[in-house]
């Protein structure tokens, strides 16, 4: 692997992720905040699994929502180019330790399960656990597929999977835990829990746009239409 970045970067790869990695004192700064936030995500299911000997709730795991959340925001606004580079690095590492999990590979196999146990839900029954990974490719899809450019600063398309997932998909659970009485039907989901979603969403929305982007009609109208249809379809699928 390392041969053929070398060959790929044309000099030693090692020196060129450090060399990336230094580049800048913003850049050192976002580094030492995820790499406190993923000290924070582990110690949070140590502490989780010891606290505990049933299911969490919903609430409980949108911790993880908080985190992605604090990961991608600052990293959108200051330094694309280096979240980019570490969202697809951190989906690597999500895989290849999924793949020890279900290989059942010995000592990181086993602990990855275990640590995993009291956070799953029915949609995570099956062989493999891809709760964490969808979260991430949620989140970080926007970033691999707009051609952003760093001259003109953030879109609000980068963020739309922070604000869909981080925040609506967040907001309700909350909601819908909180104060939700009146069920989509056949679903568990709530009418509360989508009006919360679709609220946090436009807030939030709203709030970036002001300080990134000048408003017009159409934008107002495409952010709109996109979060409600976005919300009601999570609401109406399993």
């Amino acid at each position: 692997m390392l041969l053929v970045w070398s060959y790929v970067l044309d000099e030693n790869p090692v020196m060129w992720l450090l060399l990336f990695c230094l580049k800048s004192k913003i850049r050192i700064y976002l580094l030492l905040f995820w790499v406190v936030s993923t000290f924070a995500s582990i110690f949070f299911v140590i502490w989780i699994n010891q606290a505990q000997n049933q299911k969490v709730s919903t609430i409980t795991r949108k911790f993880f929502h908080i985190i992605i959340n604090a990961v991608f925001i600052p990293g959108i606004i200051y330094d694309l180019e280096l979240l980019h580079l570490a969202s697809g690095i951190t989906l690597t590492v999500f895989i290849v330790l999924e793949m020890y999990r279900v290989l059942d590979v010995y000592i990181i196999g086993p602990a990855i399960n275990n640590a995993f146990q009291i956070f799953l839900d029915e949609k995570d029954s099956g062989v493999l656990i891809l709760t964490h990974i969808y979260l991430l490719i949620g989140c970080s899809c926007p970033l691999w597929l707009y051609p952003y450019s760093l001259t003109k600063g953030y879109h609000i398309c980068l963020l739309s999977g922070i604000i869909s997932v981080g925040f609506g998909d967040t907001a309700a659970a909350l909601g819908g835990s909180l104060f939700g009485k009146h069920f989509w039907k056949n679903s568990k989901k709530t009418f509360e829990g989508t009006a919360c979603a679709i609220v946090s969403q436009l807030a939030c929305c709203y709030l970036f746009l002001s300080v990134g982007h000048t408003f017009s009609l159409w934008n107002i109208l495409l952010v709109t239409t996109s979060i409600i249809l976005t919300s009601l379809l999570e609401a109406t699928t399993s």
